[in-house]
């Protein structure tokens, strides 16, 4: 489903877009030896997490997934590790081929926060953060 898409289910749902721009989401994305680091810049109660990846502009294939009740800190790391915490399973990796699209998507019954971002030709960079506007910075919440 495009974003297009959520975005009408959303708005149909009564819920209201927390940012207009997903540009400026509040989460970055690196890589620690191959494996997604995702990290929320902003408080957030989510009741529902989603991640997905697709590759060449194909169809959206989901990574992580899952709803149950979470309060997110500003800092907080989304990882395989939290989920196996909430008792939700940890996914699947996804496979970061350069050029890849990874979304991320929080969620709860009145706002949401969403991000994209595309794998650069060199991949994911351990050590440096990526912003959803393609910025990069040493430290994920700069």
């Amino acid at each position: 489903m495009g974003m297009l898409a959520i975005a009408c289910l959303l708005l149909l749902s009564g819920c209201s877009i927390l940012l207009e721009n997903p540009a400026d989401a509040p989460i970055s994305i690196s890589s620690d030896n191959g494996e997604l680091r995702v990290v929320v810049c902003t408080s957030f109660e989510a009741s529902e997490v989603r991640m997905s990846e697709r590759s060449d502009a194909g169809e959206w294939s989901y990574f992580w997934s899952f709803v149950r009740d979470i309060d997110i800190a500003a800092g907080d790391e989304l990882s395989p590790s939290l989920a196996e915490e909430l008792g939700v399973g940890a996914g699947r990796d996804p496979k970061l081929d350069p050029y890849d699209d990874i979304r991320i998507v929080l969620a709860n019954g009145t706002e949401s926060v969403s991000a994209q971002f595309t794998v650069p030709e060199a991949g994911l960079p351990g050590g440096e953060w990526i912003h959803p506007n393609g910025d990069t910075t040493q430290q994920p919440c700069s």
